[in-house]
């Protein structure tokens, strides 16, 4: 054995133990989180919770992501529990089929409307790698309830610019069909600018005409705040651009993805959706749901669909007029 090598191990294990150590004032209620930072953005995550997205943090800024800390002794899979814990996670879609080719749990299959998530790819252990001291990549095992593994890698662009990626391989011998949903909860004073040119009014999901203050037209912009009502719903676009700026405290992001055409979207689902006032635990505990879709894929076995985001983020004042947020929106949405 080289002289070189057990020294070297200390150093690995070392490692590996700052990496996964709990968060300052975790208790023993708490699981463990690793961290993605870079001088000025900084992204908690929980392994645990499948890599789930607890914390986003720029500069001196507040935490943007609404995420209240699981109880660790809720049940692990096969179970299928869910606990709604906030923050940012991946979902399949449609939702209407997350129960309906397994044989984990019959009741479930027959559930309508279906839930929770699939607890493989909501409540599981995922490996961390960490392929460079600017990206991390989560990866999940094979779920026997959706049939996929699911794979996320997070990485620093640049010092304001981070890319999301994630990816589903189909692990069974039959056909699957899904798509990829990511969904971010923010803190629910986060307001959203959705470019939206050609005007397409948006859909409400709950009955009676949407509340004027939560979400307008500002020139060729959709202003949607859900701080602005105690009502909860669901906005729906069908035709979006896949670009949108929100603003939170002192920070304003620009958020941008692949442009999904409604008609290949799962039914029953829109390519930007966005829930307000969803509730994470309990009625006092609100949040702002941003979900977007990508494209359902037909999955051979062993094939993949892969789908990505790219948040650019800038420190702005915190008390800027609707008409110079509207300003500074669009220079975003020409920036590189």
């Amino acid at each position: 054995m080289s002289i070189f090598f057990l020294p070297c191990l200390r150093i690995f294990f070392l490692g590996v133990a700052i990496l996964s150590a709990p968060s300052a004032g975790a208790t023993g209620q708490d699981l463990e989180r690793i961290v993605l930072e870079n001088g000025f953005l900084k992204i908690d995550f929980v392994p645990a919770l499948s890599g789930r997205v607890s914390g986003f943090v720029a500069g001196e800024s507040g935490g943007l992501i609404a995420f209240q800390a699981p109880n660790q002794a809720l049940r692990r899979p096969p179970v299928p529990e869910h606990d709604p814990s906030g923050g940012g996670t991946l979902w399949l879609s449609p939702q209407a089929d997350w129960w309906r080719h397994q044989r984990v749990d019959a009741d479930r299959r027959r559930r309508l409307p279906p839930w929770p998530p699939d607890p493989y790819g909501e409540r599981a252990d995922f490996r961390v790698h960490r392929p460079d001291p600017s990206s991390l990549v989560f990866t999940g095992s094979s779920s026997p309830v959706s049939g996929v593994k699911l794979e996320k890698k997070i990485e620093f662009l640049r010092r304001d610019l981070v890319e999301w990626s994630w990816a589903a391989q189909n692990r069974t011998w039959g056909i699957r069909r899904w798509g990829l949903w990511p969904n971010f909860r923010f803190e629910p004073e986060t307001e959203f600018w959705i470019w939206n040119p050609d005007r397409e009014p948006p859909r409400w999901s709950e009955k009676g005409p949407l509340p004027p203050q939560v979400a307008h037209q500002q020139g060729r912009w959709l202003v949607v705040n859900g701080s602005k009502t105690s009502e909860s719903g669901k906005i729906s676009l069908s035709d979006w651009t896949g670009r949108v700026v929100f603003f939170y405290r002192d920070m304003a992001v620009r958020v941008t993805s692949p442009r999904v055409d409604a008609t290949s979207v799962a039914e029953g689902h829109d390519p930007l959706e966005i829930f307000i006032n969803a509730e994470i635990g309990n009625p006092s505990r609100r949040c702002t749901e941003f979900e977007v879709h990508g494209p359902r894929r037909v999955l051979l076995p062993g094939a993949a669909t892969r789908f990505m985001q790219q948040w650019l983020v800038k420190k702005i004042g915190d008390s800027l007029s609707e008409s110079d947020r509207e300003a500074l929106a669009l220079s975003l949405l020409e920036a590189r």
